[in-house]
């Protein structure tokens, strides 16, 4: 929303917590595989390093964002849990199946069973 100035263009953000975005760092692995192993390495701390640099400014984003997008005028919305749950109940089963279309059943399946289980944790 900050990023990208969406507040210049919409009003309204609704905080229903339907998406995690996730970034990827990935290189392409005979060119990788292709430099000197000091090269390697320096890649792979540097890789570790944006992730860990890119998680902290993600938090200071959350920490601070909702506050500024209020004082650049767009109204925030908290839909109830119970809104929440009808949206998930709702759109969850079309995405799956044109994910297990797209990239095949037993991805995905093995994906809902991981998320099943990190969520049986909280």
């Amino acid at each position: 929303m900050i990023t990208f100035r969406m507040y210049e263009v919409q009003k309204y953000l609704s905080l229903t917590n339907h998406i995690y975005g996730a970034m990827y760092l990935m290189i392409n692995d005979k060119w990788f595989n292709s430099l000197p192993t000091d090269y390697q390495n320096a890649l792979i701390i540097a890789g570790r390093e944006a992730a860990i640099t890119a998680r902290g400014m993600n938090r200071i984003m959350e920490a601070n964002g909702l506050e500024f997008l209020r004082e650049k005028g767009m109204e925030i919305i908290t839909p109830a849990p119970e809104a929440v749950a009808e949206m998930r109940r709702l759109a969850q089963p079309p995405v799956i199946e044109m994910l297990k279309k797209q990239y095949g059943a037993a991805w995905v399946d093995e994906i809902l069973a991981a998320v099943k289980e990190a969520e049986g944790k909280f």
